[in-house]
């Protein structure tokens, strides 16, 4: 019922049920990971946007809920897919979700673990420019949960590794980050970016 749900041609019900997805996840006790990246992925590939959106949402808290291993191997591979969605909407949803796994995971694991998972996409030759926006201001959000020190030390250096990009709405976008970052950094966190 629920895969067939899923597949309907209105809109609204595929919706109706990814807003589910959650709740039908965590009652089958872990029985629908296995299965996760065929069932939530094919609904990563719907024209609807808004179904998309609610699917990092989704993927997102089952990761916080099942825990950090669990989410390494089971919903680590789909989630990071909002780096690359063609709507900006959607990747903006993205890294608003990162809050949920990146407190639940904590700072080390942020700082040591995600950021530089994040900074690989920009080395990458084939990395577009709406890609490097979204892993800026992916990089960013990190500082929300981090503490001035890891700021300094994994938020900012590499933040401040995109000055030089070719494009310059990239460069502009950046400045607009470095902004936000200001607000919970220290007073040495602060004199680095104005520098």
């Amino acid at each position: 019922m629920f895969e067939v749900l899923l597949k309907d041609t209105n809109s609204d019900v595929r919706l109706g049920v990814t807003k589910s997805l959650y709740d039908i996840f965590i009652t089958s006790d872990q029985a629908l990971l296995k299965s996760i990246s065929t069932t939530i992925g094919g609904l990563l590939k719907d024209t609807q946007y808004k179904i998309r959106e609610q699917v990092y949402i989704t993927l997102a808290k089952l990761g916080a809920a099942y825990g950090l291993d669990i989410f390494k191997v089971h919903i680590e591979p789909i989630y990071f897919g909002f780096l690359t969605d063609t709507v900006s909407a959607v990747r903006d949803r993205g890294v608003e979700t990162l809050d949920i796994i990146n407190s639940k995971f904590g700072q080390t694991w942020v700082a040591n673990t995600l950021i530089p998972k994040l900074m690989t996409g920009l080395s990458q030759q084939k990395t577009s420019y709406l890609h490097r926006v979204t892993i800026i201001s992916s990089v960013a959000q990190c500082a929300k949960n981090l503490n001035p020190t890891n700021i300094n030390d994994a938020v900012i250096p590499n933040l401040l590794k995109c000055v030089k990009d070719k494009i310059p709405n990239v460069r502009f976008y950046l400045v607009k980050k470095l902004g936000m970052v200001m607000e919970y950094a220290d007073s040495t966190g602060r004199d680095k970016i104005k520098a």
